[in-house]
């Protein structure tokens, strides 16, 4: 039964992925071709374009999440809040004259 769940979810996942690349690919060659003058892409022309965009924009997805790429740690997002905080105190409560007035 858990196997069966298992292929049931990767046929899904295949045909979001299929339906998404599909959509790409019909809205590039209802626009591109006559605002640009670029060539219609065929599907796997365009799962090619939409995997270097991700590779190029987004990452190779490693380390996603997880150590020194991921979230910041509590204690380290405390000290920036309150090192900010500090800052901002010091320059609103201390606002320096420009060099012109003084």
């Amino acid at each position: 039964m858990k196997i069966l769940k298992i292929i049931g979810m990767v046929v899904v996942k295949l045909a979001c992925v299929g339906l998404y690349v599909f959509v790409v690919m019909q809205l590039w060659n209802w626009l591109m071709p006559y605002v640009f003058g670029i060539t219609e892409l065929t599907f796997w022309q365009t799962l090619g374009v939409l995997l270097l965009c991700k590779l190029l924009f987004l990452g190779n997805g490693w380390n996603y999440r997880r150590g020194r790429y991921g979230r910041p740690s509590r204690q380290r997002e405390r000290r920036w809040k309150s090192d900010f905080r500090k800052k901002w105190e010091e320059r609103m409560c201390n606002p320096q004259k420009p060099e012109d007035e003084q």
